[in-house]
C-alpha cells in the first residue's frame, strides 16, 4: 500500500512540475516598455505599475495591463475566462 501511495505521489508531482513549466513558457520573458519617454526592452519581472507596455500583433501580455490606446484590437485566445468581462464584445466599443 505504501509503495502504491509513493508511486501515485511521484506521478502527481511530475504532473505539477510539467504544469508549472507550461505556465512559465506562456509568460513573456521580455516586455517592450516606455519609461521616461524612452522605449526599452526589460525582463517582464521588472515591470512596475505605471509602465507603458507596447504590444504588437501576436505578443503575449507580460502582465496585467490597462489598454490605453488600440487599433483593430481583437482577443484571439483567453487563458482565464473567469477574468473576462461579462460582455467581451464591449471591448470593441473602446478599441476601434
Amino acid at each position: 500500500m505504501v509503495a502504491i501511495n509513493a508511486t501515485i505521489g511521484m506521478i502527481q508531482e511530475g504532473k505539477a512540475e510539467k504544469a508549472a513549466e507550461a505556465i512559465k513558457a506562456m509568460l513573456s520573458a521580455n516586455a517592450d516598455v516606455v519609461r521616461g519617454g524612452k522605449p526599452s526592452s526589460i525582463p517582464a519581472e521588472q515591470l512596475v505599475p505605471g509602465d507603458v507596455v507596447m504590444l504588437t500583433s501576436g505578443d503575449k501580455l507580460p502582465a496585467d495591463v490597462r489598454i490605453v490606446e488600440c487599433n483593430n484590437f481583437q482577443v484571439c485566445r483567453v487563458q482565464h475566462v473567469d477574468l473576462v468581462m461579462s460582455d467581451p464584445t464591449a471591448l470593441s466599443t473602446y478599441c476601434n
